[in-house]
């Protein structure tokens, strides 16, 4: 930090790479949908992204049959619109061996600089901060860039491939949401690694100060402002996303006080799903209240019945951009296909209580039950011996 009369300049540069253990093994993360999407290896920083490197968007069959084959493409190969990826290792086809590092979140450098101005009675604090050199793996382009999404999309959706007539931009695939797993063009690659640097003009506080008949001191009245403005190339809400953080999550507005207490309990954050009928005889539509981006996110909730709406809350959060959707619910009627519902939904796991008889079949992997006798116990005891309950259910 460096500091000069009313100006401040702050400054933190990226630590040097780390070393693995002895044997130099590379560490893999899978991601919810069963797709690697990171790797820490010696030479690289921690946590790296990991995919395939895009290197255009194929216009013709020709440029196809010139190209190295994808053989991770479904029936039929590769199609005009359609992402082409890099032969890294040159073997001639696309395969899992030509994944490479992306790119990472933690940024070269970050800073800040504070000016103060005076002037008569007023004063003036601006504070600017930014990141430098940081990338940002947007899974949210996996839904909005493959036309799935419930409600608007990215404006640069526009700038798709369409047709031979309509290619767009160069750069954005076609849609492809029919394909399965978000599409073929949706793997980890560059296509999703976004420039997450930023500048933030964080704070901005004018103050004026008078004098008070009969008082030594003066007063002073103020304005400021937060987060007035972000100039950024990322296209998601913010770039300081969290890349690993927790968020719970309300399936409605009556859970709200619910959420927050597991949140200030765990140090996450807090969201809410937003349920209603446009109609009479439509089906819900699913509006999501709060940051889930680059997050793991748990929905908490008293009863899951049928689970069709569960499901679709968990949908609605992982279009939202979320890593991972888990579900922990006290009671678990789960209803006629309840537990098939939930092992074709995109829930990492669905956990309740054994207050209700738990009805899955033991194929069904995502749902865990957990037994509230010892907690029903230790409130018997209290009880017995006149104590205290309230705390086990504060």
């Amino acid at each position: 930090m460096t500091e000069s009369g009313g100006h401040t300049l702050a400054l933190a540069v990226k630590p040097d790479k780390l070393k693995l253990g002895p044997t130099g093994d590379p560490i893999l993360s899978v991601g919810s949908a069963g797709d690697i999407r990171h790797i820490t290896r010696i030479g690289d920083p921690v946590g790296s992204y990991y995919g395939y490197q895009v290197v255009g968007v194929y216009q013709t069959m020709d440029q196809i049959k010139a190209a190295p084959k994808d053989l991770l493409v479904g029936a039929g190969g590769a199609r005009p619109g359609d992402l082409q990826f890099k032969d890294v290792n040159g073997d001639g086809q696309i395969t899992q061996l030509d994944r490479t590092t992306l790119g990472n979140y933690m940024p070269d450098f970050t800073y800040g600089i504070t000016n103060k101005f005076r002037y008569a009675n007023f004063d003036l604090s601006i504070f600017v901060q930014g990141v430098e050199g940081r990338e940002i793996l947007n899974l949210t382009q996996r839904h909005l860039f493959n036309g799935e999404a419930n409600f608007n999309s990215y404006a640069a959706y526009r700038d798709r491939w369409v047709s031979p007539e309509q290619p767009g931009n160069g750069k954005i695939p076609r849609g492809d949401s029919n394909s399965g797993l978000h599409g073929f063009n949706m793997r980890p690659s560059s296509f999703q690694v976004e420039d997450g640097s930023y500048v933030r003009l964080r704070n901005v506080t004018l103050g004026y100060e008078f004098p008070i008949k009969g008082l030594s001191k003066k007063a002073r009245v103020y304005a400021t402002g937060t987060n007035l403005f972000i100039w950024s190339n990322y296209l998601g809400f913010n770039p300081e996303v969290q890349q690993q953080g927790t968020v719970f999550v309300s399936p409605d507005a009556g859970g709200v006080v619910r959420a927050r207490k597991f949140a200030d309990m765990f140090g996450g954050d807090i969201a809410i799903v937003d349920k209603r009928r446009p109609e009479a005889g439509k089906s819900e539509v699913m509006a999501l209240i709060g940051d889930v981006e680059g997050k793991h996110a748990i929905l908490v909730d008293d009863i899951v019945d049928s689970g069709g709406t569960l499901c679709s809350a968990a949908k609605a959060i992982m279009d939202a951009g979320a890593l991972s959707v888990r579900a922990y619910i006290t009671h678990g009627v789960l209803s006629g296909e309840a537990c098939q519902k939930v092992e074709r939904s995109v829930l990492e796991e669905l956990v309740v209580t054994d207050s209700i008889i738990n009805r899955c079949p033991k194929n069904c992997k995502k749902t865990r039950q957990v037994s509230v006798a010892p907690l029903l116990g230790e409130a018997i005891r209290r009880v017995s011996n006149e104590e205290s309950v309230s705390s086990l259910f504060s």
